[in-house]
């Protein structure tokens, strides 16, 4: 995958499968006393049993962004679609 990837192009991930591993069992914790140090209210911690599947790797879809990916803030939207004119994003061409 590495060869396939462009960072011009890509920031992050660019394919996925449906995992090998699956949740069994969740825990939730929360402080007795927040901290003012945390951004966090609430830890949770996930356990995962390995479970091998035979999933084919896939090619990410193309992102959708939308006023809704920015809480509603019209203005940061459009201020983001404003720094996307003019960038030509070319298709990958990797395959799946």
């Amino acid at each position: 995958m590495e060869s396939e990837h462009d960072p011009n192009e890509h920031a992050h991930n660019t394919h996925y499968r449906v995992s090998d591993w699956e949740v069994v069992r969740v825990q939730t914790y929360t402080p007795d006393i927040p901290t003012p140090m945390s951004d966090y209210d609430v830890i949770v911690m996930c356990y995962c049993r390995y479970s091998p599947i035979d999933a084919p790797l896939k090619s990410m879809p193309k992102r959708q962004v939308s006023i809704d990916s920015f809480g509603g803030d019209e203005v940061a939207y459009k201020q983001y679609l404003e720094s996307e004119k003019g960038k030509n994003y070319a298709p990958s061409g990797i395959k799946s």
